[in-house]
Parts: C-alpha cells; sequence; structure tokens
C-alpha cells in the first residue's frame, strides 16, 4: 500500500480542482499516467529529489548513446506499460513509475530534463534504433554478367568452306580436241590453333560471387553473462517477465530485441545476438536468441 503525506495530497486535491493549462508544453491528457488530473510537465529542467521511497527512483537506467536523447527516450517509455515518466542529461536515459512532479526539483540549472509519458504522444516518431547491418551480402551484390556467351562447339565460318570444298566440274572434251587436264583446287591451310580466336565464355568462379558468410547457431538455454558488448538496453526487474515465454513474448513486441536472458525473476534484453556476447559460466541467468530457439 502506498502512503502519502498530507502535503502531497493538498496538492494532488488543489491541481485538480485547477483549471488546466493549454500552451503546448503543459496541458492535461487523461489516462497518461496514475494520477491523470495533473498536467503533463515536458522537458522541465531539473535535479531528482531525494527519496528512500523506491518508486519515487527511476527503475531503469541505461547509458545506451542510441537512447539518452529525448525522443529516444521518450519511446522506450511509451513501450513500457509501467512507465509513466522519463528523464535525459548526464548522459543517461532514465525510466520512473511515478509522474514527474513527484520525482524533482524543478530548476533551470538542473542537470536533467524532466518529462510525463504523455509528451512523447505529440513528438514526431523517434527513429527506432537499428541492429549492426548484417555481414551477409545481399543478392544485389552478386555481379550480373550481360555478355551472350558464344557457344564453344561451333567453329569459325571459315573451317566449313575448307573441309567442303566445292569443285567444278571440268567440261567434256569433245573428240577432235585434247582433253584438257583437270586442275583440282588445294585446300587453304588450316587456321592454326594458336591464331584462332577461342570463344569467349564468362568464368563462373568462386570470385565473381561473394562467398555466403556462416551463420552462427542459436543460442537457447546456455546460462553464463553477458560482455557488455552490447549491454543490455532493458532490465525489467518487476518480475512480471521473469519466466522465458513472458521474457519472450517482450522481446518479441520490442522493435531492436534480437536476444533476451531470464534470472533471478528478471528479463534483460538485447539489441544483438547471444553468440559474441556471451561468456558461459554457472550463473543463474540463462541467455536465448529470439529466433531459432
Amino acid at each position: 500500500m502506498m502512503f502519502f503525506s498530507i502535503p502531497l495530497i493538498a496538492a494532488f486535491a488543489a491541481t485538480t480542482l485547477a483549471a488546466p493549462t493549454q500552451d503546448l508544453e503543459q496541458r492535461t491528457i487523461f489516462g497518461c499516467n496514475w494520477f491523470s488530473t495533473w498536467a503533463a510537465k515536458c522537458s522541465t529542467k531539473g535535479n531528482q529529489k531525494s527519496s528512500s521511497y523506491s518508486m519515487a527512483l527511476p527503475y531503469y537506467t541505461t547509458t545506451d548513446r542510441s537512447l539518452v536523447a529525448g525522443a529516444p527516450c521518450g519511446n522506450l517509455c511509451r513501450q513500457d506499460w509501467q512507465c509513466n515518466s522519463y528523464a535525459v542529461g548526464q548522459g543517461s536515459c532514465r525510466l520512473y513509475r511515478l509522474s514527474s512532479p513527484l520525482i524533482y526539483t524543478a530548476s533551470n540549472s538542473g542537470s536533467l530534463s524532466f518529462s510525463d509519458k504523455c509528451c512523447v504522444l505529440n513528438d514526431q516518431p523517434a527513429p527506432v534504433p537499428q541492429p549492426s547491418p548484417s555481414t551477409t551480402p545481399s543478392p544485389s551484390a552478386v555481379p550480373i554478367s550481360t555478355a551472350t556467351p558464344t557457344p564453344s562447339g561451333l567453329a569459325p565460318s571459315s573451317s566449313s568452306s575448307l573441309s567442303n570444298p566445292i569443285l567444278t566440274p571440268s567440261p567434256t572434251p569433245s573428240p577432235s580436241e585434247t582433253p584438257a587436264p583437270i586442275v583440282t583446287p588445294s585446300p587453304s591451310p588450316s587456321p592454326s590453333p594458336s591464331t584462332t580466336d577461342s570463344p569467349v565464355v564468362p568464368s563462373s568462379s568462386a570470385s565473381d560471387t561473394p562467398a555466403p558468410q556462416p551463420t552462427a547457431p542459436a543460442t537457447c538455454g546456455t546460462t553464463g553473462y553477458d560482455k557488455q558488448t552490447p549491454a543490455a538496453f532493458l532490465n525489467d526487474t518487476s518480475g512480471n517477465s521473469g519466466t522465458v515465454d513472458t521474457c519472450r513474448a517482450l522481446c518479441a513486441k520490442t522493435a531492436t530485441c534480437q536476444s533476451f536472458a531470464v534470472g533471478n525473476n528478471q528479463c534483460l534484453l538485447y539489441a544483438a545476438p547471444v553468440a559474441g556476447n556471451l561468456n558461459p559460466a554457472n550463473s543463474p541467468y540463462a541467455f536465448y536468441d529470439l529466433n531459432g530457439c
């Protein structure tokens, strides 16, 4: 059960009765977070409150460079049902379960910029971080020869005329005349093999076509620890995704997820396959590729 101080309840009641502001950066959006009658606060400079109440602290922090800007961090918050506000700054993206008025103190010199989950709904969609390009050559990389091959079985046209010479019959001599000798045409010498142009046949050697890259087999249930290459971009410690099936489902619906790990009632998501990012060891964490398991 959550307990709130008397001043906090009074502030909540006063805000509920007050007319919502209607400018672009502060507006009341119902159903946005737990305290939906509060106007959404967007990109407010401030500092995180010091609190022993765990709900007021970030439940997830990442220093992934692709997520530390406002729009990508907001998109990450929007994809997580338990996130109600987020903050960027100091090279990090932080997700909170509470609305922003409960987690920060406004200050123009603050090192963090706080926003409610609602704020990302009016932003342009942020580009989703893409995994590293595959090393497998694309079909377009295979050179296509447009030359028409000359069949190797065809001989030069001059060979046909030489192999079948046409002989013209001599006229039949009259009885009073002496028969003229029959002249047999001597065939011209055949072209030397060294001077005959050989038909050009396109090479089909493997050097023309990039060799397919071997695909690493899927990793399914191997225990160990990650090498931080990359580090997990999401660690759900709520227990709602603490099994293989529920963690796989969370990975499948997250655009950048390619592998996941389960252990200690946690679900960790990675933006790369397990291969190359696992130190096999006897640990409570089991690693799985999303595809192939």
